[in-house]
């Protein structure tokens, strides 16, 4: 089971996109591997397959990433995060979770 935390990110800042998983029926585990592939709503790829820094004290995948327009994004735009997650015991979690960049206010 994965839980996803990709709060909605502010045009501009660097923060991780990571996900949280647990093994089935609270089976010891670790995490061996994980990627993450961002995509547009139009199906355009940003990121594909790059691989996460594994926390395995707190069973959790992150990417650390900069929302600005050299990397692909836009204010106001919809993006999905699909994190493919593979565990000791051979199981693959696979998670996708939706995020909106929020525009940078004026200050």
């Amino acid at each position: 089971m994965a839980t996803a935390f990709p709060n909605n990110p502010i045009f501009g800042e660097t923060t991780d996109l990571a996900v949280a998983v647990t093994e089935r029926d609270g089976a010891t585990f670790t995490i061996t591997a994980a990627t993450v592939t961002i995509t547009k709503t139009d199906g355009t790829k940003l990121r594909n397959g790059v691989a996460c820094t594994i926390d395995n004290t707190l069973f959790r995948a992150s990417y650390l990433e900069t929302f600005s327009t050299a990397n692909g994004y836009a204010e106001g735009t919809t993006y999905y995060a699909s994190f493919k997650v593979t565990m000791s015991s051979g199981h693959v979690e696979k998670h996708e979770c939706e995020f909106r960049l929020l525009v940078a206010s004026d200050e």
